[in-house]
């Protein structure tokens, strides 16, 4: 550490293999997910009031602690700001935080001395690209996901002229270098979101946080995404590993935006990695949908394996509840998978250099994918036998004659997997067997009308590639 700060905190990181990831604010309150403002476009004084019966009466630091120690991880990402503007400490630079409103916490100081004490590592999630509650944060004119797409633009909103963005980063600066001085040693920054960034790098001078940040903390690690810069100290993958362009290209970013992500991805892929992954299907934050589900023990091992192929740590998520109690299930699996790997060990990495990029080329690597359910339109199910491998996934869905007594001789598919627009299904017969098979990670929904064979009824096939 004395000779090198940096290098001392990266060969921690790339020994560190997993981390508890938590997104947690006024967001959760909706039980929608952290998107919530900007999807429903709630206007500021109406998300405002709403905030302020965020209390998380049954949060408890120790209990995020003792649950990472359990599941075997060395360190947590604790999302103090999301795009929503709410600070989860006691921020001077604005009154928009848990302290000076209702619930009069400082949940960050909480969780950071709770870390230190058992030696877990923090690393503290900063959205310094998208702010929907800063007046002087860009408009959506300028890059699509700045503001709420509101009517009528609301007064709060200030922004007129390229100047008036100092403000915001002014605003910024101040909260992070709060976050440097106000609660000691901490393991990194972990910022979000990046398309702002690389189409207006000019305004953000993003580097100047970084020298900000290591002139206080010289060991702190710095992640953007897949890079900001190329001045970070390793990269994450939002649910796979590759260039977010094809991400840009399908919400409509610029050119511009989708060659700065190539190139961050192509001069960045080298450096010590790690996915960042939810636990759970819906969104990141809270969701109270009945359709939310989570992964299994077996699910997240199966992450922990795939993350050890390509050498990278396992950053896994999950959404707490609006008063901060962690769901049961949550619990539940993680304890599993810690009483798995102390029995068993991690996973053995494929080198200990580097994430290993050894045969992907320029193609985005996914982690396994998981068909959910197969069911007869007639009524029954069929059972699934699933093949994953990084390279290609192969699902096969085995028909058994007793269940396809009528004669159908079509067979409707729907697949979903992922998002954009995506390559054609390939569907064949082998004997009572039907076959899936692709490489490509986006969403498509569509029909097959399979060769006429007797036995075959109409069939639904559904899956997802995030598990």
């Amino acid at each position: 550490y004395k000779k090198s700060p940096k290098e001392a905190a990266l060969s921690w990181f790339k020994d560190a293999r997993f981390g508890l990831f938590v997104h947690w604010g006024p967001a959760s309150l909706y039980g929608q997910g952290e998107w919530v403002m900007y999807n429903n476009r709630i206007p500021i004084k109406e998300y405002e009031q709403k905030a302020r019966e965020f209390k998380g009466g049954k949060f408890n630091a120790q209990d995020y602690v003792n649950l990472a120690l359990d599941a075997n991880m060395k360190y947590i990402t604790f999302v103090i700001k999301h795009h929503d503007g709410f600070a989860l400490w006691d921020s001077k630079a604005s009154d928009y935080n848990s302290v000076k409103y209702p619930s009069g916490r400082d949940f960050l100081k909480e969780l950071s001395i709770a870390c230190k004490r058992a030696g877990l590592g923090l690393f503290i999630y900063y959205s310094v690209g998208l702010d929907w509650h800063h007046p002087y944060y860009i408009p959506n004119t300028m890059y699509d996901p700045a503001r709420p797409h509101y009517a009528k633009t609301p007064e709060e909103y200030k922004y007129s002229k390229p100047e008036d963005f100092k403000h915001y980063m002014n605003f910024a600066k101040t909260q992070i270098m709060e976050l440097c001085t106000m609660y000691g040693p901490i393991a990194g920054f972990w910022f979000d979101t990046v398309g702002g960034v690389y189409q207006y790098s000019d305004l953000f001078n993003i580097q100047e946080v970084y020298d900000m940040i290591h002139a206080i903390q010289p060991h702190a690690l710095v992640v953007f995404k897949t890079g900001a810069n190329g001045n970070e100290d390793f990269i994450t993958g939002e649910r796979h590993f590759g260039s977010l362009a094809p991400v840009f290209k399908s919400v409509g970013l610029p050119k511009k935006v989708q060659d700065a992500a190539d190139y961050s991805w192509q001069n960045n892929k080298a450096k010590p990695a790690e996915l960042n992954i939810p636990i759970q299907t819906l969104g990141w934050a809270y969701h109270s949908s009945s359709k939310q589900r989570q992964k299994s023990a077996k699910e997240v091992m199966d992450l922990l394996d795939y993350c050890a192929k390509v050498n990278a740590n396992l950053l896994l998520n999950i959404g707490p509840r609006p008063d901060g109690s962690i769901l049961e299930e949550n619990v539940r699996v993680l304890k599993e998978v810690g009483r798995k790997l102390k029995k068993e060990g991690f996973p053995a990495f494929c080198c200990r250099k580097s994430f290993s990029f050894l045969f992907f080329k320029n193609t985005a690597i996914h982690p396994p994918q998981t068909v959910r359910r197969t069911v007869l339109r007639g009524g029954g199910s069929c059972p699934v036998w699933r093949s994953n491998t990084i390279f290609r996934r192969s699902v096969s869905i085995l028909l058994r004659r007793s269940r396809l007594r009528q004669c159908n001789i079509s067979a409707r598919c729907r697949l979903h997997s992922g998002a954009g627009s995506g390559k054609p299904i390939r569907f064949w017969p082998i004997g009572l067997r039907l076959r899936y098979r692709t490489s490509s990670p986006h969403r498509f929904w569509s029909k097959w009308r399979l060769p006429a064979l007797p036995f075959f009824r109409r069939i639904w096939i559904s899956g997802r590639d995030h598990h």
